[in-house]
């Protein structure tokens, strides 16, 4: 029975022995993994060093490589370069490149090669000029506080003074609470911006070209026409029936003999079935 219990506990002993020198290989072989791994993420051949720009046209090449070069510096845990091209920082230059340039609003990374890699971007157009004062009757020039604003009413730079008319303007006034922050802010939103555009473009089709558009209060806004005067309308009103509306007062006007581009004043739609014209006398 003695004899039975020693070997019992020889075996023991072996069997936690073999352990050991595993684990004690496990270790060995994970600190040659690691160490390979540091020295293989270090291997300049795996090192970005190149990095190409496409597709700007105002934002500089230097000053989107900078972002990127920003975002490449230092090392993931104090051991990993952010520059090696299997786990450079891909998510995050994208994001910096996107927030610091309002004017970009696409950014693809893809790699090319071992040290390249190249940063495709897409800038946005000026659609309009978002000015924040004020429109006055005889304004001859955009004052200092307008940005320029892309198709979906997106403000992305500030813009210079231009005469009056170069570029379709919006006016927000007083309704804007800061006028100093209103880089990387929507006029209004998407949705609400583009179908204003929508009618604008629907009353060019009816020969009424306007250049300004003003709000108001109470989801008013004013259409400022070439001809002259303005449209007062509110943005909630159904815009198939406002136009329908709009041209059936029109023609019976000018049945009438009274020519809409001559000292009209305004027109307000604002009101169910009603059309209501005032001239200059």
């Amino acid at each position: 029975m003695r004899h039975n219990f020693l070997k019992q506990n020889k075996r023991v002993r072996l069997k936690r022995k073999k352990m050991m020198i595993k684990a004690g290989l496990l270790v060995v072989a994970s600190l040659f993994l690691f160490l390979g791994l540091v020295w293989g993420a270090h291997n300049e051949r795996v090192r970005i060093t190149n990095v190409y720009i496409e597709g700007n046209s105002v934002v500089l090449d230097r000053e989107v490589k900078e972002v990127v070069d920003m975002q490449m510096e230092g090392k993931y845990f104090k051991v990993f370069p952010k520059d090696n091209i299997f786990i450079h920082p891909r998510w995050q230059i994208k994001q910096e490149i996107l927030n610091k340039f309002k004017r970009i609003y696409y950014v693809k990374v893809s790699v090319i090669d071992f040290n390249s890699i190249a940063i495709t971007v897409k800038e946005r157009d000026p659609y309009a000029l978002w000015c924040v004062e004020e429109l006055s009757e005889n304004k001859k020039n955009t004052a200092s506080s307008c940005y320029f604003i892309d198709d979906k009413g997106f403000a992305f730079t500030k813009s210079p003074a231009f005469s009056d008319n170069v570029y379709f303007t919006v006016y927000s006034g007083s309704l804007v609470e800061n006028s100093n922050e209103l880089l990387g802010k929507n006029f209004l939103s998407e949705e609400r911006f583009v179908r204003l555009m929508q009618l604008r473009s629907l009353l060019a089709k009816e020969g009424l070209d306007v250049t300004h558009l003003t709000q108001e209060e109470n989801d008013d806004f004013e259409f400022y026409l070439v001809s002259g005067g303005k449209l007062i309308f509110n943005e909630y009103q159904d815009i198939e029936k406002l136009l329908h509306n709009l041209v059936a007062a029109m023609e019976v006007k000018k049945d009438e003999g009274q020519k809409i581009d001559k000292n009209l004043e305004y027109i307000d739609i604002r009101f169910n079935n009603k059309v209501l014209f005032k001239f200059r006398s």
